[in-house]
């Protein structure tokens, strides 16, 4: 996904989708697992800049 050609929109309906993913599995107010998200998806989107 790059930012640049992506828009506000489609940037929150993936977080949304992330947030749904937590709560589907029980975890949607789990601060540890929102945050190993954070840091996967960072770390994913940090690789395709690559």
């Amino acid at each position: 996904m790059n930012f640049k050609d992506t828009s506000y929109d489609q940037r929150r309906q993936l977080i949304d989708a992330l947030d749904d993913a937590l709560d589907a599995a029980g975890l949607g107010q789990d601060r540890r697992a929102s945050a190993m998200m954070a840091v996967a998806l960072c770390d994913r989107l940090g690789n395709r800049l690559d």
